[in-house]
């Protein structure tokens, strides 16, 4: 930025932030956005206090709205967002997830600025309405930022909204930063604090517990799996509504002394750094930044084909795919339990190099000339 020159006003909208990988990509991006150039708020549309969140991640001196909409229709809320829009004047707002997507776009007839939107899956369940209003609000947005090319290409043709109107900014993690907390981590302190021994091997998987991260077949899987391989243990590092049938299905099949639960966990580098081997049994995804972030810390992938792996993984080079059933899952956590040491090390190896080529200055920096552009009048395509 020249000496005098205004900094860009940017307001972050996002429905909430608790703890959810959306959450996490607009923390830490936010953390990394450089404030020289950028007068950055975040706006959060809804409130869960009782729910563990990303805002301690915020940076100090960016302000940050919470807001507590109802529902769409909630009149209060819409004159107070309004009112904070008017005074604050952005130049654009960067907005995440169907509902913030739409309310800011709402709005941007009356306050003019630029509405950039990220779509961060390929959202299947979209109702009719929803794909209607999407299509309809997409004249009044700048650009559409989707975290992978299959998410830009799914939603284009789901919505029916011209692709050159999406531009792909993949998703990143700060890949020195999480090296650097799993190498500290104490790994022996850290598995007897699980109830593990040293020399277990542990499987882990991070999501939030539901349907579409499909759980229950990893558990089902993983059932079958350690009758043969008793020295492996599962993680699941999440939250969500379906843990009470998670929790009854481990009893069920006798997983008490195997598997955990672990709810929500920010120190996940901790967690991958006493793991083997990263799963992710997702029945569809939009980029899986999980995956990279256990690539980070050295850890194979063993993953479904879904948005993201499907591009970021080499099938037995750096992980293995896997259709997402349970005696798939099941031969290929045997077929990377039969490796020997030295192939395993190797595609951990492998895994942590890919990582690199994701790392979140990557995603920053396309983010920072995306605004820019935004404000300089120039056209997406």
């Amino acid at each position: 930025m020249t000496p005098g020159q205004k900094r860009i006003n940017v307001v972050v909208g996002i429905n909430d932030f608790r703890v959810g990988g959306a959450q996490k990509v607009v923390a830490d991006i936010i953390a990394k956005l450089n404030l020289h150039d950028f007068d950055l708020s975040l706006v959060t549309l809804s409130q869960s206090p009782q729910e563990a969140s990303f805002y301690e991640a915020i940076p100090p001196g960016i302000t940050v709205h919470k807001l507590n909409f109802s529902s769409f229709y909630d009149v209060r809320s819409w004159k107070q967002l309004y009112r904070l829009l008017k005074a604050s004047k952005p130049d654009i707002v960067w907005s995440h997830l169907y509902f913030s997507n739409t309310v800011f776009r709402v709005l941007q007839p009356l306050l003019r600025y630029k509405v950039i939107t990220v779509e961060h899956n390929t959202y299947v369940h979209k109702t009719s309405a929803q794909k209607l209003v999407d299509w309809c609000l997409s004249f009044f947005t700048y650009a559409i930022v989707a975290v992978s090319d299959q998410v830009a290409d799914f939603t284009s043709v789901q919505e029916h909204i011209p692709r050159k109107k999406f531009i792909t900014i993949l998703n990143g993690v700060a890949v020195d930063e999480y090296s650097i907390k799993a190498a500290a981590t104490d790994v022996i302190s850290k598995k007897q604090a699980l109830g593990f021994s040293p020399e277990d091997k542990i499987i882990i998987t991070v999501g939030q517990l539901i349907k579409q991260k499909n759980h229950k077949v990893l558990i089902d899987a993983f059932a079958t799996f350690v009758s043969q391989h008793q020295s492996y243990k599962l993680i699941i590092v999440g939250e969500g509504r379906m843990r009470e049938e998670l929790e009854e299905c481990i009893h069920r099949l006798n997983l008490q002394d195997s598997v955990r639960l672990l709810g929500i966990q920010k120190d996940t580098p901790s967690f991958y750094a006493v793991s083997d081997v990263f799963v992710l049994p997702s029945l569809f995804e939009g980029f899986a930044l999980v995956c990279v972030e256990a690539m980070a810390c050295g850890l194979p992938v063993l993953t479904t084909k879904v948005a993201g792996p499907d591009r970021y993984i080499t099938h037995g080079e750096d992980g293995l795919f896997f259709a997402p059933t349970k005696d798939a899952l099941c031969a290929t956590l045997s077929q990377y339990a039969d490796m020997d040491d030295v192939q395993k090390a190797a595609m951990g190896e492998a895994a942590r190099k890919k990582a690199s080529q994701y790392d979140i200055y990557h995603a920053v920096t396309a983010y920072e000339a995306l605004f820019k552009t935004s404000v300089q009048g120039s056209k997406v395509a």
